[in-house]
């Protein structure tokens, strides 16, 4: 800072030579003639120009940078919540509803069958056709009613235990006389254990004109 101040110090000199030059034409020829000429007061003035030069060099400079501006972060979006019936189901729930819907389809087949009229030969022989399934191929299982409508037979069967009415399914699928169609009534809460069976007479079907299923 003092080598700045005397560099600029010198630079003022020269000029304030050169401005009492130009201020005053008379001082050359003064001088030349001898004379002083009165420079007492630009002197002043100069110095006094001097001094504020260098208070206002001493002042700081502040330099004001602008800083960018970050975007507020978004507020957070609370997570849906799904309703209750949207949710999924337990697998209680779910083999309720199977168990429900069995149950309200057989309620239906019994209602049919027994609001059928008897087709008389038809009946008698495929009840006996029926009977002539469950045997040695079935062991644990016993029909106990065998009876035919006009489109739909109604099987009674009771089983020793849970494992031979487990195994029914696949002991009588191959069977001819069930190829039209059939449905499996497990009725696991009788002691013994039942199965009813309502089958199709080929050419029926189970959901008809006449049928709630």
């Amino acid at each position: 800072m003092k080598r700045t101040i005397v560099v600029f110090s010198g630079v003022v000199v020269i000029g304030l030579g050169v401005f009492v030059a130009l201020r005053h034409p008379d001082a050359g020829r003064a001088q030349a003639t001898g004379e002083k000429p009165d420079t007492s007061s630009d002197v002043r003035a100069l110095r006094a120009e001097v001094d504020a030069l260098k208070a206002r060099s001493e002042q700081p400079t502040v330099y004001y940078v602008k800083q960018p501006v970050e975007p507020a972060a978004p507020a957070p979006v609370a997570a849906a919540v799904e309703p209750v019936e949207a949710q999924e189901e337990s697998e209680e729930t779910k083999a309720a509803r199977a168990a429900e819907r069995i149950r309200e389809t057989a309620t239906a087949l019994a209602a049919r069958f027994a609001g059928e009229h008897v087709d008389g030969a038809w009946s008698t022989e495929t009840a006996r056709s029926l009977r002539s399934v469950f045997g040695p191929a079935t062991p644990g299982t016993r029909v106990t009613e065998a009876d035919c409508a006009s489109t739909l037979c109604r099987v009674v069967l009771e089983h020793e235990d849970r494992d031979a009415q487990h195994a029914l399914g696949n002991a009588i699928a191959s069977a001819e006389q069930f190829a039209a169609g059939v449905f499996y009534d497990y009725d696991k809460s009788s002691d013994p254990p039942k199965t009813t069976l309502f089958v199709l007479r080929p050419g029926a079907r189970f959901r008809d004109e006449t049928s709630s299923l």
